[in-house]
């Protein structure tokens, strides 16, 4: 990750926010423990690499991610969500490209 793009950290309730270790998550949210850093060049990356729950305040595109999240990292079957192919054929054992 580079030093002037964006910074993530992760609670220790497995939810990515937006900040640095030292300073805390951009929308404020407090816990007790340490803050992980969370090596990823973007919002995307940090949810999909990490299977992290995104942060509705201080993610920008929280509920479009945690759909795509929930498409291949859980047993739920999702309809139609838009997740981009590059996520489906990574994570995805079962993704053949075909459509259905």
């Amino acid at each position: 990750m580079s030093d002037t793009g964006p910074s993530f950290i992760s609670s220790n309730t497995g939810k990515v926010h937006r900040g640095t270790r030292e300073d805390g998550p951009e929308c404020g949210t407090r816990q007790k423990g340490a803050w992980a850093s969370v090596d990823a060049d973007d919002e995307e990356e940090a949810v999909m690499d990490y299977n992290l729950n995104p942060c509705t305040r201080c993610i920008e595109r929280s509920y479009e991610l945690a759909r795509w999240r929930a498409d291949v990292h859980s047993a739920t079957v999702m309809g139609d969500v838009g997740t981009p192919e590059r996520w489906r054929r990574k994570y995805d054992d079962f993704y053949t490209g075909d459509s259905a």
